[in-house]
């Protein structure tokens, strides 16, 4: 299943007509040609340590794009897709470039947060745990923490659509990943307001995502959640590529051996290769490799803030159930007392994660199950492909949760 609204009626190729950002309010002075300057081209040579032959990919695109006049259109953009689709052919990479340029320009991207921020984002968003911490790496680089085991996805569901989500998604991409976001508060922009006056003006470039799996449980897996989640995956890794060095899956409960098998399907093999997860007995260890574990948040043993700004002023960090009188709507007041009550559930675990999964099934059955919304615990297979830390997939089995990966 792919997503209609993330998809292109225009045909992409380097010899496509001129594209031009006529829809952008971030659209700049600056023409391509000064844009790709001498100066900018070596500066990101510099900023993301490419080597000679890298240097060279990038060189090669210059001329590829020259046509697409938008804002994007910038070395160090076009790096990020490099960093991503570096098996690809150059002419094939900016083929992937192309068509996230006319993505944005399709959906209104460049103006979109002025229009959704008209109203703030519904407060029932504020209960969907995807924020950045406040500390870095220790290679100074942000942390990007998604924490589904405390999404109330049922209730979600049941008070919103998925489109409203889809849109939120696109708002939260924009306030993360564009570096100045018009139509937004000033402080919101962390890059530009905290980032980079910190780190002596360097530009950020990617982003050391951890996935926490504690509290997953059954009652995140509902088809109709899974359908949006391809859709969520699709958007991130099509339009906002190469902003991930590596995702690690923490906490992971013996239920994630099932999950695991749906949410693969909807990864490409370049997010495959950043991935590796590790248990409730040693994520810290694994954490400890690249970050201290004090900026991690209280629930996960730190001592660990959002980041200042719209991550800290809006997310709940802890997620947590839905009260039912939350606001949904993005524009008008919001109505109390006239929503239906979200489910009510435990965000503590569950038995879960002393579940054996030993039915014979095979993985596209369970794609097609959960997907449709049949979902029956005991006709899922536990086989899971087990990443390892060094970023190498093995073959299929079931995770060692003794092991130290």
């Amino acid at each position: 299943m792919k997503a209609s609204n993330t998809t292109t009626k225009s045909t992409l190729s380097s010899s496509s007509s001129t594209i031009t950002a006529s829809t952008s309010s971030i659209a700049t002075s600056s023409s391509v040609q000064e844009r790709w300057s001498e100066a900018n081209i070596a500066s990101t040579v510099q900023l993301w340590k490419f080597d000679t032959r890298q240097e060279s990919i990038l060189r090669q695109l210059q001329p590829l794009l020259k046509d697409i006049d938008h804002w994007k259109n910038d070395p160090h953009e076009v790096a990020r897709y490099m960093k991503d689709f570096y098996k690809l052919s150059v002419p094939k990479m900016a083929d992937k470039f192309r068509h996230m340029v006319e993505w944005r320009i399709s959906e209104r991207m460049d103006t979109f947060c002025a229009s959704y921020y008209g109203h703030p984002p519904p407060p029932i968003f504020s209960y969907f745990p995807i924020f950045l911490l406040g500390g870095y790496d220790y290679e100074g680089d942000p942390i990007y923490m998604i924490r589904p085991g405390v999404l109330d996805a049922q209730g979600l569901l049941s008070l919103t659509s998925a489109k409203d989500i889809l849109d939120y998604v696109k708002f939260l991409q924009e306030v993360t990943l564009t570096r100045y976001t018009p139509g937004i508060p000033k402080h919101w922009n962390w890059q530009t307001e905290h980032y980079e006056k910190t780190h002596g003006g360097k530009r950020f470039t990617q982003f050391t995502v951890i996935v926490d799996l504690q509290g997953l449980g059954r009652r995140h897996l509902r088809g109709s959640f899974f359908g949006v989640l391809q859709q969520i995956t699709r958007i991130g890794q099509d339009y906002y590529a190469g902003v991930r060095k590596r995702i690690l899956i923490v906490r992971a409960p013996r239920i994630f051996q099932l999950v695991w098998n749906v949410v693969k399907v909807f990864l490409d093999e370049h997010v495959h290769e950043l991935i590796s997860i590790s248990t409730p007995a040693d994520y810290h260890q694994v954490c400890d490799r690249y970050l201290d574990r004090k900026i991690l948040p209280p629930e996960m043993g730190g001592q660990g803030r959002a980041m200042p700004g719209f991550f800290h002023e809006f997310i709940r960090m802890n997620g947590g159930m839905i009260p039912k009188d939350v606001g949904t709507k993005r524009s008008g007041p919001f109505a109390k007392g006239a929503l239906t009550t979200s489910p009510t559930f435990d965000m503590s675990d569950d038995d879960d994660n002393n579940e054996p999964f030993t039915a014979p099934t095979t993985t596209a059955i369970a794609v097609k199950s959960l997907l449709r919304g049949h979902f029956d615990v005991s006709s899922i297979t536990n086989e899971v492909t087990t990443v390892s830390l060094a970023g190498k997939r093995t073959r299929p089995e079931t995770i060692n949760y003794s092991a130290r990966i």
